[in-house]
């Protein structure tokens, strides 16, 4: 059996603002087929919001969390976090989360379903938009 460390030899492997990345790119294409308007992001890991969108007139706000397999998208009650939900309230509009999680599609077993290669296919694990609470 191989350990993690032995099937990333000789790969190239995303780094976590790739990941990141990917991750708010998959949820910006679902939220346009939803009918989402004026879809804008920011790939940005350390501020938020990373998505801002319109749906029947309300402006959301939506901060996304990606990893890869086996975890998903933790969203952390940091500063930014706090700030982007404050700001948020203040103006009016939404503040929700989405949590992503990424499985290496091309994977023969657990240890390369973890794998974010480069270049490579994903199963994406996105089942919506989630209110959330800073308490």
């Amino acid at each position: 059996m191989n350990s993690s460390n032995d099937v990333n030899i000789g790969r190239d492997i995303m780094s976590s603002q790739e990941i990141h990345s990917f991750g708010i790119e998959a949820v910006a294409k679902s939220l346009r087929e939803e009918g989402y308007e004026d879809v804008k992001i920011c790939t940005n890991q350390q501020t938020g919001p990373q998505i801002t969108a319109l749906i029947d007139g309300q402006k959301i706000n939506v901060m996304v969390r990606t990893a890869m397999f086996p975890e998903r998208g933790q969203l952390e009650n940091t500063e930014s976090v706090k700030q982007t939900a404050m700001d948020a309230e203040t103006a009016g509009e939404l503040c929700l989360f989405a949590s992503v999680g990424l499985f290496n599609s091309e994977a023969e077993n657990e240890a390369e379903a973890s794998l974010a290669i480069r270049g490579g296919t994903f199963y994406v694990s996105y089942t919506g938009l989630q209110q959330f609470s800073l308490e």
